[in-house]
């Protein structure tokens, strides 16, 4: 009789692990979801205040994070019509 109480009370907490196993799967697909997508414009081409981002605003980002060499830089200052100081 001992063993049937015990099947019987540990077979009823079945429920439990189901609703958090839900919860967690639930808690995943939404991680999924409401993550921030890799499509969203990069921060390169917006200034903090939300702006669109000037050439030059984006060739000195690119600049200062060190995507760019000093001579590339340069040259793309030429190309998009910014002078060269000499100096």
């Amino acid at each position: 009789m001992g063993h049937m109480h015990f099947a019987a009370g540990g077979a009823g907490l079945w429920w439990v692990f189901a609703i958090t196993g839900s919860i967690i799967v639930i808690a995943l697909v939404c991680a999924l979801i409401f993550r921030k997508s890799p499509k969203q414009p990069s921060d390169l081409f917006y200034n903090t205040d939300g702006t669109q981002a000037s050439p030059l605003e984006i060739l000195n980002k690119r600049y200062c994070a060190g995507e760019i060499d000093k001579e590339v830089y340069e040259q793309m200052k030429k190309e998009i019509g910014i002078p060269q100081k000499n100096g």
